[in-house]
C-alpha cells in the first residue's frame, strides 16, 4: 500500500470529525419538529421507562432542535447513546475503514470518465473543489463526500454530535451502540466494482435531482420536521430504491440489507444489553431515524423481545 500523504490524512480527519453536519442557511429561524421521532421503552425488568430517539445526521435548527417531549426526555435520562462513539479519539478509528488499500489512486481506480463527473459534481459545490484531497479514500467514500461537503464547510455540528456533548456536559453516561467497523461494514464488504457501480448511481441520482429542481438536503429536512416515519423512510430511502430499480438492482438490495435491515438487528441487541445492565436508570438511545421506519425495525426487534413500546407525539 502506498504511503498516504499527510494533507490526505489530514483531510480524513476533518471529514470524520465533520461527517455529520449539514448545509444551513444562517438566515433561518430555528424551529423545532411538528412532533418528534420519540418512543418510551416500558416493561420486563425495566424500574424506571427509557427512550428511543430517531435522530437526523444534520445540523441545521430547524431539524437539530429537540421537540420539548424529546428534550424531557433527554434531561431525564442517565444515560445517552449514539450510533457510535462521538468523542474525537473514537472517530479517528474509522480512518483505517476508510483509506484505499489496494495500492491505487482513486482516479486510478474509476477510470477518466466517471473522475471527470465526481470533479464536475465538487466543482459545482465550490469552484475551487476537486478530488486531489480524496485520492486515497475508498471508492464508496468518494460516493458519499459530494452529499456532506456543503454542509462540512459551514461546519454545524449534527443533531447526534450535539446530544453527545449535552450529554457530557449534563454529567450523563456517554457510548456508542455500535463499533465504526461494524458501521462501515456495508460499504466495506463492498467489492470495487460495486463501489464504482455505487459511485456512479450516486452521482447520477445527485444530477438527476438537480435537473428536476430538488435538493436532497431540503426534503430530508421537510420530511424529518413532519414527526411522520412514511414521510421520511420515502426521502432517506429514495437513492437506494431508485438503484434497486436500476440495472444495479442486486447492488442497492445489498446495501440496503446492510445499511439498515442488518444494523436493525445489530442495534437492537446492544439496546436490549444495555436495558438489562441499567434498568434501573433511563437511557436515551438516540439512532438514525430510517432504523425506526421499517417493518424490520429497532421497534419491532424490542417489541419481540417483550418490551412496551409507545410512541409519544406531543
Amino acid at each position: 500500500m502506498k504511503k498516504l500523504p499527510l494533507t490526505i490524512k489530514r483531510t480524513a480527519l476533518t471529514l470524520i470529525a465533520l461527517s455529520t453536519t449539514v448545509l444551513c442557511q444562517a438566515e433561518e429561524p430555528a424551529k423545532h419538529p411538528e412532533k418528534p421521532f420519540l418512543w418510551k421503552v416500558e416493561g420486563k425488568q425495566l424500574i424506571k421507562p427509557s427512550y428511543l430517539f430517531g435522530t437526523i445526521h444534520l445540523g441545521d435548527p430547524s431539524v437539530a432542535t429537540l421537540h420539548p417531549s424529546a428534550k424531557v426526555a433527554f434531561d431525564q435520562a442517565d444515560n445517552v447513546y449514539t450510533e457510535v462513539n462521538l468523542s474525537i479519539k473514537s472517530q479517528m478509528k474509522i480512518i483505517p475503514f476508510i483509506m484505499r488499500n489496494d495500492g491505487k489512486t482513486l482516479d486510478e481506480s474509476i477510470g477518466k470518465d466517471l473522475a471527470n463527473k465526481l470533479n464536475a459534481e465538487l466543482q459545482i459545490i465550490n469552484p475551487q473543489l476537486n478530488s486531489a484531497p480524496f485520492q486515497g479514500f475508498k471508492t464508496w467514500m468518494a460516493a458519499i463526500i459530494p452529499g456532506q461537503l456543503p454542509g462540512q464547510l459551514k461546519g454545524l455540528k449534527s443533531l447526534d454530535q450535539q446530544l453527545w456533548e449535552n450529554a457530557i456536559a449534563a454529567g450523563k453516561t456517554t457510548a456508542g451502540l455500535e463499533n465504526p467497523e461494524a458501521q462501515l461494514k456495508a460499504f466495506n464488504t463492498l467489492n470495487e466494482k460495486e463501489q464504482i457501480s455505487f459511485l456512479s448511481e450516486s452521482l447520477k441520482y445527485t444530477a438527476k435531482n438537480r435537473a428536476e429542481g430538488l435538493n436532497e438536503i431540503d426534503e430530508i429536512k421537510a420530511a424529518y420536521i413532519t414527526g411522520e416515519t412514511a414521510n421520511i423512510n420515502k426521502v432517506i430511502n429514495a437513492a437506494i430504491l431508485e438503484m434497486k430499480q436500476s440495472d444495479h438492482k442486486e447492488l442497492g438490495e445489498k446495501i440496503w440489507q446492510q445499511i439498515i435491515t442488518d444494523r436493525d438487528v445489530i442495534i437492537s441487541k446492544a439496546i436490549i444489553k444495555a436495558l438489562n445492565t441499567a434498568p434501573q436508570k433511563t437511557s436515551f438511545f438516540a439512532v438514525g431515524t430510517a432504523h425506526f421506519c421499517t417493518d424490520t425495525s429497532i421497534l419491532f426487534h424490542l417489541k419481540n423481545a417483550g418490551y412496551t413500546i409507545t410512541r409519544i407525539e406531543k
